[in-house]
């Protein structure tokens, strides 16, 4: 399956506690997706959140509250 992502783009993250996390890309899934496409995105997530190289980017973390899902 391949997702139409809304946007990919680069951001600046701020935690709660302050922490600045920069410079991120922050990949979206489009508004209204399927069940299957969110799904489909939170297992790709996943699957990113277990890799841990110097060569692939580092996944922080997923927002899945509300309609708009962000990585």
């Amino acid at each position: 399956m391949r997702l139409n992502y809304s946007a990919a783009v680069l951001k600046t993250i701020t935690r709660a506690s302050g922490i600045k996390f920069g410079p991120c890309t922050v990949k979206t899934v489009r508004e209204s997706p399927s069940p299957a496409e969110k799904l489909y995105f939170l297992f790709e997530a996943s699957v990113m959140k277990k890799f841990h190289t110097s060569f692939i980017v580092k996944l922080y973390g997923v927002v899945s509250k509300g309609q708009l899902i962000l990585v």
